[in-house]
């Protein structure tokens, strides 16, 4: 669980300079460590490089999608467990996204219900 007085790291990727100041200003003043990419690969590259508590991760990238970058992430068993949250202004999503977001948020609450209530 993300508790921020420990110094939880969050990743925010998004290619939008102005959204990685804004999120980034409002989670810094938090107490939050954050850490910004502002692609897919390079979201990837950092996720696996660092343990984070959580990406906010955009849809919409210049290189490879958010989708993309999610199936990556929880593809690699060093990165599985890491939280994501998508963030987009993208109006018109299709089925199967929508079903890939709702899967990465059942087996978020699943690992988090399993962790928190019962443990070990």
């Amino acid at each position: 669980m993300m508790d921020k007085d420990q110094g939880s790291k969050i990743l925010i990727v998004d290619d939008v300079q102005l959204n990685l100041d804004l999120m980034k200003e409002i989670l810094s003043d938090k107490g939050y460590l954050i850490a910004t990419a502002v692609n897919g690969r390079s979201a990837i590259a950092k996720a696996k490089a660092h343990k984070f508590d959580l990406i906010l991760l955009d849809v919409v990238l210049p290189d490879i999608d958010g989708f993309e970058v999610c199936s990556h992430l929880k593809a690699n068993s060093q990165t599985q467990d890491i939280p994501i949250i998508f963030l987009t202004a993208k109006k018109k999503k299709t089925t199967s996204h929508m079903g890939l977001i709702l899967e990465q948020l059942i087996t978020f609450l699943n690992l988090s219900v399993r962790k928190n209530f019962w443990p070990g």
